[in-house]
């Protein structure tokens, strides 16, 4: 089994990527939701390894923390770096990756972030390709991670094989016919999704989203535990990135085969809400709701995830038998 690490930065956009299982299974991208990190694909890494698919985990990485005074306020006061000493030093990633045991920590990304979906879609694109994947994906993603791989199929369709879509919504469906829908721009909901947030603290935050997350204690905990290392402008940014990823497209269509997946108990995404449409614009969509789970369904039921996930991976994007045989004699 191959794993490869780091971070990968393209033109003020920067992912946290791992990629691991079999050398020359076909690859499946997993992207994280907003807020939540790789781990949350932990139950379904080995399943997908045990079926002969290779894995390509990404997230976003922690921002560098600024470097704090030593002494008072002074514009000659001593900087000290917030860096602890035993850091990995900064590895940027533009061709190839770093072995996986020689990674302790994954480094801050080095340039300014400008975080937005599609620059997240553009940078995994290329990542894809500087690791030499296949040259179809086939894209899972969960809220944010979900809107990256709609926006990557919209960018290069050539190259996605399948989409599995999680507790998100659509970023291309035409808008109702509201006078609210019409009048407002994206940017300006954005903007007063990050004015909703000023009011709030991080832990406030983090407290509600963990709660929402899913129907089991486990669950919750992950979630609130996976937030811990965002502040509150970061988790208001990754916010403002989801919420203006939106673009209307009438005569857009997702040609791939695309799996709707949306946990029982979910009333946190917009899945629910907009599911008969998607299925009715896209002929190729299938919709899955796991029982006994809420928002984050892999993790509040994983059993019933991996067997939606293989089953339509298996008939969507399937594994050369010639290489699974390799790969199980090895």
């Amino acid at each position: 089994m191959q794993e490869a690490a780091g971070v990968f930065e393209r033109s003020g956009s920067a992912l946290r990527y791992r990629m691991a299982g079999p050398e020359d299974g076909p690859v499946v991208v997993l992207g994280a939701g907003r807020w939540l990190d790789h781990r949350m694909w932990d139950q379904q890494l080995p399943a997908l390894w045990e079926a002969g698919y290779r894995t390509l985990t990404w997230d976003l990485p922690t921002p560098r923390p600024r470097g704090r005074r030593a002494f008072g306020r002074g514009r000659f006061a001593r900087r000290v770096s917030a860096r602890p000493p035993d850091a990995v030093p900064d590895v940027s990633v533009p061709v190839e990756s770093v072995p996986i045991d020689q990674v302790r920590t994954y480094p801050a990304p080095v340039v300014k972030e400008n975080l937005t979906v599609r620059g997240l879609a553009e940078a995994l694109l290329e990542l894809a390709d500087r690791l030499r994947a296949h040259r179809q994906l086939a894209l899972v993603g969960h809220s944010l991670g979900a809107e990256v791989a709609q926006e990557a199929a919209f960018l290069r369709p050539e190259r996605v094989a399948g989409l599995v879509v999680v507790a998100a919504g659509c970023l291309t469906l035409p808008r109702r016919p509201w006078p609210m829908s019409w009048t407002v721009p994206v940017h300006r909901w954005a903007n007063l999704a990050a004015l909703a947030f000023a009011s709030r603290s991080d832990a406030h935050i983090r407290h509600g989203a963990a709660r929402a997350a899913g129907v089991g204690a486990a669950t919750q905990t992950h979630a609130y535990t996976a937030m811990e290392r965002f502040d509150k402008s970061r988790l208001t940014q990754v916010w403002r990135a989801g919420v203006a990823a939106v673009h209307p497209e009438p005569d857009y269509r997702i040609d791939q085969p695309l799996l709707l997946v949306r946990g029982e108990y979910d009333r946190t995404s917009r899945l629910g809400r907009q599911a008969r449409r998607w299925l009715d614009r896209d002929p190729r969509a299938e919709y899955e709701v796991v029982d006994r789970a809420g928002y984050l369904a892999n993790l509040d039921n994983p059993q019933a995830f991996n067997r939606l996930l293989l089953e339509f991976l298996t008939a969507r994007h399937p594994v050369p038998r010639t290489r699974w045989r390799r790969y199980r004699a090895g």
